[in-house]
């Protein structure tokens, strides 16, 4: 298949998206865990809310921002190749 298909620029396009929302959603939710301690509604151990809540979001931002840098690395790539032709 060419690189420079659409069909290729949509999977590019599609891989990044859902990425990014798992990146979102891990974010979401550790700042939920961390939220619902401080509002005094969870049940966690406070530890456990310490330790794991950051993690969360630490986790999150490090596969968002691996995200953008692995999209732009493959639209980089299909547009050297859209030049070379």
């Amino acid at each position: 298949m060419n690189m420079n298909s659409p069909d290729n620029r949509n999977i590019v396009l599609y891989k990044a998206v859902l990425r990014a929302a798992v990146a979102v959603y891990l974010i979401y939710l550790g700042a939920s865990i961390i939220l619902d301690y401080l509002s005094g509604s969870s049940t966690l151990a406070s530890w456990l809310v310490w330790i794991i809540g950051p993690l969360f979001v630490l986790g999150g931002a490090a596969f968002g921002i691996l995200t953008w840098k692995r999209w732009r690395e493959e639209t980089k790539e299909n547009e050297d190749e859209t030049g070379q032709e």
